[in-house]
């Protein structure tokens, strides 16, 4: 009994496990969207169906309903002045109770509020929401109702309305919007709250403002608003009022133009009206352009680091663009299609000067060549170069700035600068202050001469410097990346490699002193084990080898050959000089004293045998 018992708790927890599982697999993870009227009729109903992070996109037409945004979805028009939501003449629109909602691309109307993020009696305002591009007419109480704090409004227009916006709470923005027709004697807006920001908007009359004993900041910190009727001045061309401040007591940066991120300048060219338009966050002004001079020149005021989009006719500028801000130039990203230039650029904050210039570019080439003395205490480099276009005139008066690098060009060091002659040719002389590896590096900014600009070119070579007896040094100059330069003093080679771009050509020019190779002939080069030729040319101090091959990473190795010698200091050398003559006067000496001990043996001789002779 006690067996089946425990057989069916288990069964029955197995089962639960399982039903609990399928519930998790059946979690919706992934926000979707819900289309009205496709999917649900009514725009209530997709709302119903929704899930938190959702979206509900309502096409064009014209839906008469009262709804409540109850979940943190977003609730999507296809276009502000296509969707239209109708309240009937009564009610609240759109009510939103949750948190960090979004309502944008809708036409809100006819209703006694627009839409509010109001609660209800006793209950918790909501806070967060996101309300953009909306336009909301024709209400007979307030337009937007915004209670609760940290809401946004950007880009909505409000008009025929009673009560425009009406503010009760803190920390909420109000931005981008214009507020006009508000039935006369009653408020543009009404705050029952502090700490609330307003700019970049635009107030038409009947403009009266309720709630200023509460402080609200009106302005971003370099731009306010645009009020219809400011009579102040703007001393200093950047869309701001610099006279009559603050205006209406509250605005301390009161634009002077309507506020909008979408700007058309008209220009006419032979008698051709044209359209140049820019897009941008920040306040443009004082717009000119001059034709002569193919250039744009406005000013740009923001509170903060921002862009720029200028659209301009290929019929007004058609070649490359230079944008300089506050006179210095400034990088930017264009693209160009059959009819039109676009011109894409970023600026700090503050007000600044901006120019957009089309000018006519012309390729340059830059080349630099190395040679390095031979002599190891305070040996020199000499750095020769030329700068041309690329028909092969030279460019003269243009400026060459020179640097090296001992960290294979993560961090470089200046050397010096250089002019070019009438030639394009520059020379300049470099000491380091010790032997290693070096990139060398020279660049040439380009210059502008009215409405040409020479790009900027940049070529790098290498040299590579190498001590020996602390008398000499080997010194060489690539245009590949050369490493582990060693000398085998006893085996007398010299040896490095080489690296570069594959498909390239790569040459290498390698200074020796003379004191360590008497024959030039006498000296191999091989390039990976294959030995190679190369030329020679004799210098003050040293020999130039010179070879040349196809990039990738190769091995060079130098045999200097034998050491020259002088005869007398070889071994056999010595004993050819002191023995040889030894020996013939040993030799001259017995031969001298052949005849005396010849006649002094046969005397003895004689002797002995008279003396051997037996006695009578």
């Amino acid at each position: 009994m006690i067996r089946k018992a425990v057989l069916g708790m288990m069964l029955t927890l197995l089962l639960v496990s399982m039903s609990f599982a399928l519930t998790i697999k059946l979690v919706k993870t992934e926000p979707t969207t819900i289309i009205v009227p496709d999917d649900y009729e009514k725009i209530q109903w997709a709302i119903g169906n929704a899930s938190a992070g959702d979206t509900v996109f309502i096409e064009a037409g014209t839906y008469y309903e009262l709804v409540v945004v109850n979940k943190t979805i977003s609730l999507k028009g296809e276009s502000r002045d296509s969707t239209i939501i109708d309240g009937g003449g009564s009610g609240t629109v759109v009510s939103v109770t949750s948190n960090f909602a979004e309502v944008s691309e809708l036409t809100i109307q006819n209703c006694g509020r627009g839409i509010t993020t109001r609660v209800g009696p006793g209950g918790r305002n909501s806070y967060g929401a996101s309300l953009q591009k909306l336009r909301i007419r024709n209400s007979s109480g307030r337009g937007i109702d915004l209670a609760g704090s940290n809401h946004i409004i950007s880009d909505c227009i409000l008009e025929f309305n009673r009560l425009s916006i009406y503010v009760d709470g803190v920390s909420n923005t109000i931005k981008g919007s214009t507020i006009l027709n508000t039935t006369a004697g009653q408020y543009a807006l009404y705050f029952e709250g502090g700490d609330n920001r307003i700019y970049h908007n635009n107030f038409y009359p009947p403009f009266p403002i309720a709630g200023f004993g509460y402080i609200n900041k009106w302005d971003n910190g370099a731009e306010g608003n645009y009020w219809a009727g400011y009579s102040g001045e703007d001393l200093d061309g950047d869309g701001i009022g610099d006279t009559l401040t603050p205006h209406r007591g509250v605005d301390s940066y009161p634009l002077i133009d309507p506020w909008t991120r979408l700007r058309r300048f008209e220009v006419k060219l032979d008698g051709t009206t044209h359209s140049i338009t820019t897009f941008s966050e920040s306040t443009i002004a004082s717009f000119h352009l001059d034709l002569p001079e193919k250039a744009l020149h406005f000013n740009i005021t923001s509170a903060e680091t921002g862009f720029c989009n200028i659209t301009v006719p290929i019929a007004i500028f058609n070649n490359t663009f230079k944008v300089s801000i506050d006179g210095v130039r400034s990088s930017f990203v264009s693209q160009q299609n059959a009819t039109h230039s676009f011109v894409w650029f970023e600026h700090a904050l503050g007000s600044h000067s901006v120019q957009v210039k089309s000018i006519l570019v012309i390729s340059s080439n830059l080349s630099i060549s190395i040679g390095a003395s031979a002599l190891y205490i305070g040996f020199k480099v000499e750095i020769d170069g030329r700068l041309t276009l690329v028909n092969g005139t030279g460019i003269s008066n243009a400026q060459i700035l020179l640097f090296y690098s001992t960290t294979a060009g993560d961090s470089w060091a200046d050397i010096t600068s250089a002019t070019t002659g009438l030639s394009g040719n520059f020379s300049v002389q470099w000491i380091p202050s010790a032997t290693g590896v070096y990139n060398v590096r020279a660049i040439y900014v380009g210059n502008e001469t009215n409405s040409i600009h020479i790009l900027e070119t940049i070529t790098t070579t290498n040299l590579a410097v190498l001590p020996f007896e602390e008398q000499n040094v080997f010194s060489v100059t690539s245009n590949s990346t050369v490493s582990e330069l060693a000398f085998n003093s006893t085996s007398r080679e010299l040896g490095f490699t080489v690296t570069g771009p594959s498909g390239a050509t790569g040459y290498v020019n390698v200074h020796i002193a003379r004191t360590l190779v008497e024959n030039i002939a006498d000296v191999e080069v091989y390039l990976d084990g294959d030995q190679t030729n190369y030329t020679t040319t004799l210098l003050a101090d040293s020999w130039l080898l010179h070879l040349t091959y196809l990039h990738s990473t190769h091995k060079i190795t130098i045999n200097l050959g034998q050491i020259f010698t002088p005869f007398n200091e070889t071994a056999f050398g010595k004993v050819l000089i002191y023995g040889v003559p030894i020996t013939a006067m040993i030799v001259l000496s017995l031969f001298l004293l052949r005849k005396p001990m010849h006649k002094f043996l046969e005397s003895r001789k004689t002797l002995n045998s008279e003396t051997e002779k037996p006695k009578a």
